[in-house]
């Protein structure tokens, strides 16, 4: 009975319905265009040296080359820092003029002509040449040194870090250190000067590695791990040497003699650019002389503070060649 009812009831529900068939309804619409790798945002692009930025250099050694340094003044930012190692920082326009004054205002028919210019975007690494009479001896002097020069879009400079070798200029005049006064004077640059541009790769990056790699193998005393950033005929130029150091075991050599004459030897980078092939780092060394370093001798007070650049060329991942600027003198000055 139960089940004959069921089998009706199945009957009717069954003939109660369409025998239309229904559609699925359409898929939404998918846009297969999002699916896919967006494209890179357009490049921003590199921040890089204003054109009056650019220019920076020539004013700057232009004026160094004017009379009394009149046209100083109109190269740097009012608010100016100036650096030299073995004098003490000043800041502002008329006191960075002061300070130029009281170290090369001694040499009349000043000339400068610039060997290499490194631009980066917010600072130019010049390396120059300077030749002049020393007012006093009238006795002709030509320097080497180098001029860290930070700038602003408007071209001014805001910050310079001078570097040249006091001793050499007056062992020059028969008045320095009897060791340096046999030294011929550095030669002029001769030909067009070289300008290199940071473009910001990676292998410029990879160069400052291997500087800063090589900065503390100098640091621990690590002899092998030092060598091992150079070439097997690295070169190594400083302003009191007439011909350059060469190969692994000057270099080698140099990690010894400076932990010999200094303890505690500590390294810090202060600024450093890779730039094209090259890397110019600017650094110190702390620690106790304790015995002498060129042509200073160890001092009463020991403690010691050095600042140095490097200029530093690299090829293949080695360093090849280095050229050294510094200040021996300032050691004489207590940190």
């Amino acid at each position: 009975m139960l089940r004959a009812l069921l089998s009706a009831m199945l009957a009717t529900v069954l003939a109660g319905c369409s025998s239309e068939v229904v559609t699925r309804p359409a898929p939404p619409p998918v846009n297969w265009a999002s699916l896919e790798a967006r494209p890179a945002p357009p490049d921003a692009g590199m921040s890089t040296a204003t054109s009056r930025e650019r220019a920076a250099a020539d004013g700057y050694l232009k004026a160094l080359a004017s009379p009394n340094f009149s046209e100083l003044g109109r190269v740097l930012d009012e608010d100016a820092h100036f650096a030299f190692a073995g004098y003490k920082d000043v800041h502002g326009r008329d006191n960075t003029l002061r300070v130029h004054q009281a170290l090369l205002g001694g040499y009349s028919s000043r000339s400068f002509v610039a060997s290499r210019v490194f631009l980066t975007a917010e600072a130019q690494i010049v390396e120059w040449t300077m030749s002049g009479e020393h007012t006093s001896s009238h006795k002709p002097v030509v320097l080497k040194g180098l001029a860290l020069l930070w700038t602003k879009d408007d071209g001014s400079i805001s910050n310079v870090h001078l570097y040249f070798d006091e001793a050499l200029a007056k062992a020059q005049i028969g008045v320095g250190p009897k060791a340096l006064q046999n030294l011929p004077p550095p030669e002029l640059p001769s030909g067009a000067r070289q300008e290199i541009e940071q473009a910001r790769t990676a292998e410029e990056s990879a160069n400052v590695a291997v500087v800063r790699d090589a900065l503390d193998a100098l640091e621990s005393k690590n002899e092998p791990a030092y060598v091992a950033t150079m070439a097997d005929d690295v070169e190594l130029t400083t302003l009191e040497s007439a011909k350059p150091a060469r190969g692994k075991a000057e270099a080698r050599g140099y990690v010894k003699a400076m932990h010999k004459a200094i303890a505690q030897l500590d390294t810090s980078v202060d600024n450093v650019w890779g730039v094209g092939p090259f890397v110019v780092v600017e650094y110190h060394i702390v620690g106790e002389q304790r015995g002498p370093i060129g042509f200073v001798p160890a001092q009463k007070d020991n403690l010691l503070k050095m600042y140095v650049v490097d200029v530093v060329e690299l090829q293949g991942g080695k360093i090849s060649r280095l050229a050294r600027y510094d200040n021996p003198a300032q050691i004489l000055v207590a940190p």
